[in-house]
């Protein structure tokens, strides 16, 4: 994927810590902005990817990975009965329901750097739980 220099000059001029983006990459469906503001120049975004909480609900949580509630607008997931794997975009042969809030987990020790002009809009944002991502972040790499 690359951008052309309008995208670029854009994404350059937007810079939300702790907004929720739609992933540009299909290994989950949304990213958390976390980045200081005054680095907007940069060409690049840290963000923090967020998947579904069913896949890690075995899975001992900790500090590290909080559960979090996302109010996901215009947003359809497609979940599997058996619950085997949830999957986005309605790829899935199973049928389609809408909700307006979402269990994700926040996978921190996944952190990841990209281009600002893939991003695009943002569809919520996390700045409630500021707290707890700061922790898990300083938890990572303190």
């Amino acid at each position: 994927m690359t951008c052309n220099r309008v995208e670029k000059t854009k994404a350059l001029n937007k810079v939300a810590k702790f907004d929720v983006f739609k992933s540009p990459l299909t290994d989950f469906p949304f990213v958390m902005e976390y980045q200081n503001k005054t680095l907007k120049g940069l060409a690049t975004r840290v963000v923090i990817p967020l998947d579904f909480y069913v896949k890690y609900e075995k899975k001992a949580l900790t500090i590290l990975m909080p559960k979090v509630l996302l109010a996901v607008e215009n947003v359809e997931f497609c979940k599997c009965k058996c619950k085997c794997k949830y999957k986005y975009e309605g790829l899935a042969e199973c049928e389609q329901q809408s909700e307006p809030f979402e269990e994700f987990v926040l996978v921190v020790p996944q952190v990841f750097v990209l281009s600002a002009c893939l991003l695009g809009e943002p569809t919520g944002s996390l700045i409630d739980m500021k707290v707890e991502i700061n922790a898990a972040l300083l938890f990572l790499v303190g």
